[in-house]
């Protein structure tokens, strides 16, 4: 089965890499040899298909295509021809066939096009679902393609079949699922890929007029026209079909015992009354077009309505630069979406399982706790309905030539500003990191949050006006928008094309798209022999045997100006209608809804700087997940102890052993770390190093592991380690002792043991390096605190985490504790009972 799955991931690339506008009709491939067609493709599809793809290819439309920008950009200059030749020398790598084949196969799709399916039955009285590609006038690539993908069945050792259908000589490629198939064959001068349930035969049936073809269902002739452009390529999913299909399906029972269908929770969710979502693209003179639709058959309801916003103006967008590249802004009312998502939680909940709606009222108490209030109305209310992101080209302090900027409209300052600032004084605490800091300043009327980490090149900067919340990597930015905003620097305004194209598309909006692809494209054309450069010297002697060779020299890429000169910016714009929501597009040639850099030391310049800031960012979400680690071993912890009203014995007893071949306290909690199988399997009268353990004691629990740990680790290693307390024999000491911590090799402790208080008291701790195997006992999953200094030294007690480590305490929180914490208040807080003053840590 493996080499069905990847001829039919080699089949998607090729589809993907050709849905490109056109190919020169003078190519020298067997596209152009090819027989007349016999039929029509879209006669091979079946009429009631849910998903449906046709694509016309550059043939059909010749004339109309090459006057569009897009053809004289990308084919006329050879760009796109040099990206193929890329393409069909790294397909090469699994032979020179191959990438011969790939490339044949992309022309002749570019030129002749496709067409695909999905449909439940052909018949549609029986539920037979099945999956079709068409290439089109594609029927003399069927024997080769079939040949090579034989020869990759012999290899694996499957077996293929070939059966004649009606006439056909179909080859069918078994599946594990019954009646399940993958086949393929010649078809009207067509090559067919028809996957599913007894697939060919269904596709026969319409091919030979049994069943209704495609071209019955009105949506085809609806969608093959355009009063815009000509249309080259068109889909639909039918998602009222499916819902009328599946609709009654039941769900699984509910807790409470009640029984819902499908069409009951869509209809909760309000997506029961979406009908389709359509798309349509073509040519219009230079311009390329596309639309989509999203259709119900009445008013939008619930989660769905959210789609639908109010109208935007022009007049509504923020100060942006007058040299921007690009920018995209929409109405999207936050309040209003908080308010009807947690609605519509609450009757899912309410629905499903009462409880959860008592579990969903506990976390909006936690987090209003943690925020200091409600969010939704000490933050989100503060907020207007106008979002914008642009691209700030002139602000960075050196020429990186880029710098992503969002505004929000404000509708209240002051519960905005007061929002922010506990918003703030969260994401300082949760940081937990002495080298971020977080300030918040005033000045001319203006509130000002600026964020400082070490080694970071930005300061990201938020600045609240009157009138707009705006965000920055950089204050340059923030402070150019407050000179716009005075009408001291100008503004951006549609350029004549810009404007051009707004009478052309719907004029009333609620989001719109504005791009100038030409920096972009220049960008890449600029750095483009750098990077053939690299490729050839760095990455083509690695693969295949270093066979691969460059296709073309870097003279061959086009000029940069004879790209770029046809281009004019792209816009788009989203609207609602009755019934649902649509968007339209005019473009000049595909881009980055942001435009691009403009400078053309940008790109090394840009990763250079942004470098630190990514590992930075990486190291953060390492970090989170490594306290979400702790956290889940002190959830097992607590689930422990309120079955054995106690917390586990630091190591499982066994007086036949000594505690370092004794079982860790890490297996006792194992059933409530959802690992009981594992649990199961382990031998708790042996020790961890033992025959029967041995398979056990290697097995890897990612919780148990700290992403951040760099460097080889064994397998089954863990990287937490329980605290024992103070001194090197903190491990062995009496469970009274005050210098006893909460694991000890031989004594369990309770939360009443906690005399010092649960949130004073730390548990579990990163260890400094991974240890042999988390069923480890003794000192490999036990520590205290006996030499200095007491974090990332001697025993053990650390983290890879910059500055310190992260603890969870008894309470079940997580804590990050500062490598320079003062030893005393460490000291106070790894003792149960020990009585001494914690303070603030």
């Amino acid at each position: 089965m493996k080499y069905v799955l990847s001829s039919l991931c080699v089949l998607a690339a090729v589809v993907s890499l050709a849905w490109v506008n056109g190919a020169d009709e003078s190519s020298k491939t067997k596209s152009t040899k090819t027989k007349p067609t016999a039929a029509a493709a879209e006669t091979l599809l079946p009429a009631n298909a849910v998903v449906a793809v046709t694509f016309d290819g550059s043939a059909a439309h010749l004339p109309a295509l090459k006057e569009t920008a897009a053809w004289k950009a990308l084919e006329e200059t050879e760009l796109t021809a040099r990206l193929l030749d890329i393409g069909q020398m790294f397909a090469s790598a699994a032979g020179p066939q191959w990438g011969e084949l790939a490339r044949e196969a992309i022309e002749h799709v570019r030129s002749h096009g496709l067409s695909m399916a999905v449909s439940l039955s052909g018949s549609g009285k029986d539920l037979a679902p099945y999956g079709i590609v068409v290439l089109h006038d594609a029927a003399p690539f069927a024997d080769e393609l079939i040949s090579m993908i034989r020869d990759l069945a012999e290899r694996e050792g499957e077996i293929v079949v070939e059966k004649t259908l009606d006439g056909r000589v179909v080859t069918v490629f078994p599946t594990p699922v019954p009646d399940a198939e993958v086949s393929m064959w010649a078809e009207s001068g067509h090559l067919v890929v028809a996957a599913g349930m007894k697939a060919c035969q269904q596709v026969i049936a319409t091919a030979s007029g049994k069943t209704n073809n495609i071209t019955k269902n009105p949506k085809w002739a609806e969608l093959r026209k355009s009063d815009k452009y000509t249309v080259d390529a068109f889909a639909w999913i039918d998602t009222g079909s499916l819902l009328d299909r599946f609709g009654d399906m039941p769900l699984p029972p509910t807790p409470s015992g009640e029984q819902m269908s499908i069409r009951d929770l869509t209809s909760m969710l309000g997506f029961s009354n979406i009908r389709e979502l359509t798309g349509q693209s073509g040519y219009s003179g230079a311009q390329t077009w596309s639309d989509v639709r999203l259709s119900a058959d009445g008013p939008l309801t619930g989660l769905a309505a959210l789609l639908q916003q109010r109208t935007l103006s022009l007049a509504e967008l923020p100060p942006m630069p007058k040299a921007m590249t690009g920018f995209g802004a929409a109405t999207f009312d936050a309040a209003t979406t908080y308010d009807t998502v947690l609605d519509m939680v609450r009757k899912v909940f309410q629905k499903v399982d009462p409880k959860s709606e008592e579990q969903l009222d506990q976390g909006l108490a936690e987090m209003e706790e943690v925020f200091g209030g409600d969010p939704r109305k000490e933050l989100l209310a503060g907020l207007g309905d106008v979002w914008c992101v642009y691209a700030d080209s002139a602000a960075m302090p050196i020429p990186i030539g880029f710098a992503p900027v969002a505004a929000v409209s404000v509708k209240d300052k002051g519960i905005l500003i007061s929002g922010l600032g506990k918003l703030m004084e969260v994401v300082q605490r949760e940081a937990g990191n002495e080298h971020f800091t977080v300030r918040q300043t005033s000045k001319d009327n203006r509130e000002y949050f600026s964020f400082n980490l070490s080694g970071m090149p930005f300061v990201p900067t938020i600045m609240v006006t009157d009138k707009w919340l705006v965000a920055s990597l950089t204050p340059a930015s923030v402070q150019s928008f407050v000179q716009r905003e005075n009408g001291k620097l100008p503004g951006w305004k549609p350029v004549d094309q810009v404007a051009e194209a707004l009478k052309e598309l719907p004029q009333e909006f609620s989001s719109i798209t504005v791009t100038d692809p030409a920096p972009g494209y220049q960008q890449i054309l600029l750095w483009a022999p750098m990077g053939l450069n690299l490729l050839q010297q760095e990455v083509l002697p690695t693969m295949a045997g270093g066979s691969l060779e460059m296709p073309f020299a870097v003279e061959d890429l086009p000029a940069v100006e004879l790209v770029t000169e046809p281009m004019f910016p792209n816009v788009s714009v989203g609207f609602s209608t009755k019934t649902g929501i649509g968007s339209t597009s005019r473009q000049s040639v595909p881009s980055n809804p942001f435009g691009s850099v403009s400078s053309g030391v940008a790109v090394p310049v840009l990763i250079a700087l942004l470098l630190p800031a990514v590992q930075q960012a990486r190291e953060a979400a390492r970090r989170t997940q490594s306290k979400n680690n702790l956290k889940q071993l002190a959830l097992a912890m607590h689930n422990y102890h309120d079955v054995h009203n106690a917390f586990p014995r630091g190591t499982v007893e066994n007086d036949d052993l000594e505690p370092d071949e004794r079982l860790s306290w890490i297996y006792s909690i194992l059933p409530y770390m959802e690992q009981a199988n594992l649990y199961e399997h382990v031998d708790a009268q042996s020790g961890w190093e033992s025959e029967k353990n041995k398979l056990c004691a290697v097995t890897t629990v990612v919780n148990l592991q700290n992403p951040s740990q760099s460097g080889a680790r064994a397998n089954g290693s863990s990287d937490y380690i329980g605290i024992a307390g103070i001194g090197p024999d903190a491990a062995s000491l009496e469970n009274n002792d005050p210098k006893a911590g909460i694991f000890g090799y031989d004594r369990q402790a309770g939360i009443r043991d906690i005399t010092d208080g649960t949130s004073n008291t730390l548990m579990i701790g990163d260890a400094s390096e991974p240890n042999v195997s988390f069923l480890a006992g003794g000192k490999a999953t036990i520590r205290g605190f006996s030499q200095k200094p007491y974090i990332n030294g001697p025993d053990g007690i650390g983290s890879p985490h910059v500055g310190g480590a992260q603890f969870a305490l008894a309470d079940g929180s997580v804590r990050f504790i500062s490598e320079n914490i003062d030893e005393g208040v460490l000291e106070a807080l790894a003792t149960k009972a020990g009585g001494e003053p914690t303070g603030e840590f």
